[in-house]
């Protein structure tokens, strides 16, 4: 790898799309936070985030840079809010403040691809310092802050586990995305697996957040599925999991590493995955929004494009899928920008086991008009899996109607899709 000292010449600088950044604020001036994803909103709100806060940071930025900081300045505030809920003993109301401005502060480090960056890591670890006290003084229930082992590297990997409050109780590990951290999901003041009696592993993986800044980057194709494994080796040594019942969840990139996992350790019974990336990356990488790529590319430890490339094209499902027999339930959007409906159709065919599609009517990536609905049948589906209601022959595909019910899909390649009110 080559060294280069010059700020004007470094690999932030030096990949192809880089002459196409001016778009990225161009699109948050005009058409906000939401120009690049539509509905992202709702899935933000799912996490967490407050309407109001992000449009205090976002609502009058001219650039992207521009509502980062101001989105700084939000977490400032609540931090200092939360302080003071904390002295006069309203601890309740303190979890909820520090956890926004730990979502918040996390949000404005991830933006930035530079460890050494004192914003970052000033932001990172105010982050974490903010999620600290969100552990500490939720009383719904236990967050533990733990650091796994890793084969492939003498870091650990940053994780946290959030207990139900059971001994050998159903556990799921969840996948961030690639815009994601383990401080974001699950929501803590709503914690849909723990109100069902399950508990969360959230962990950053390789080249996500906090084991990122450990210098563990996703440079290699298994890279993240052995993490995984890794994960799974912690869990099934704890005592307050089933080791019978363990499953995987993931969003958008998670999508794509939740069945490796799957793939790599038997000991996975249960998959759930929305907002796809399960096959080529060509869209994500050099068709989508330009930050995607140099975001990876950070995450892979990668300066050189024409490396990172060749990475990528090992970046796929195909020839896995058709070798995995867990449980898998697949949340799609029908006009996903970075994965197409016939991919998601591609994964439902080549999967070797029980397996349900649900295609969400005129949804995009983030599938924010889905909401709640989405959410808890992405949980539900591992209680679905482990109580025996998922049979062997499990085969299931539906179209998930947008408002209102009467719609479709105008295509004859997905009349294998199934729904009742269909009209015709």
């Amino acid at each position: 790898m080559v060294e280069n000292n010059n700020p004007d010449e470094s690999w932030l600088n030096n990949y192809s799309r880089r002459g196409q950044s001016w778009i990225h604020d161009r699109f948050v001036k005009e058409g906000g936070l939401e120009a690049f994803f539509p509905d992202s909103i709702p899935m933000w709100i799912e996490c967490g985030y407050k309407i109001s806060d992000l449009e205090r940071a976002f609502e009058n930025a001219d650039s992207a840079r521009e509502g980062i900081d101001e989105l700084v300045k939000v977490a400032d505030h609540l931090l200092a809010e939360a302080r003071k809920k904390e002295e006069n003993g309203r601890e309740y109301a303190a979890v909820e403040y520090y956890h926004r401005a730990s979502l918040y502060y996390v949000r404005a480090s991830w933006s930035i691809l530079d460890d050494e960056n004192e914003d970052k890591l000033d932001w990172h670890n105010r982050g974490l310092d903010a999620y600290k006290k969100v552990a500490e003084l939720n009383s719904q229930y236990e967050i533990e802050k733990i650091d796994i082992d890793l084969p492939f590297h003498s870091e650990q990997m940053a994780a946290y586990f959030h207990k139900c409050g059971q001994e050998d109780a159903p556990t799921v590990l969840f996948v961030p995305g690639m815009d994601m951290q383990k401080e974001e999901f699950p929501n803590t003041p709503n914690n849909r697996f723990i109100n069902r009696g399950m508990n969360v592993l959230a962990i950053d993986g390789p080249g996500q957040g906090e084991t990122r800044l450990r210098g563990v980057c996703d440079d290699e194709p298994d890279k993240y599925q052995r993490a995984g494994s890794a994960a799974v080796d912690w869990l099934a040594d704890q005592p307050e999991v089933d080791p019978s019942r363990i499953g995987v969840a993931g969003f958008s990139m998670g999508s794509y590493w939740g069945p490796r996992i799957a793939y790599e350790d038997e000991r996975v019974s249960a998959v759930a995955v929305g907002m796809g990336c399960w096959y080529s990356k060509d869209i994500l990488f050099n068709q989508a929004q330009p930050f995607f790529k140099k975001r990876y590319m950070y995450m892979a430890g990668m300066e050189d494009e024409d490396e990172f490339d060749e990475f990528a094209e090992d970046m796929t499902l195909y020839g896995i899928a058709e070798n995995i027999d867990t449980p898998i339930l697949i949340m799609h959007g029908e006009y996903d920008e970075l994965q197409t409906r016939e991919q998601a159709k591609l994964l439902y065919n080549n999967l070797a086991g029980p397996k349900q599609l649900q295609l969400y009517e005129n949804e995009f990536h983030p599938m924010g008009g889905a909401g709640p609905d989405l959410m808890n049948d992405f949980v539900d589906w591992f209680p679905q899996v482990w109580s025996g209601e998922i049979e062997d022959d499990h085969a299931v595909a539906k179209l998930m109607p947008d408002y209102p019910v009467d719609s479709y899909i105008p295509s004859p390649r997905f009349e294998f899709l199934s729904q009742d009110n269909r009209p015709y």
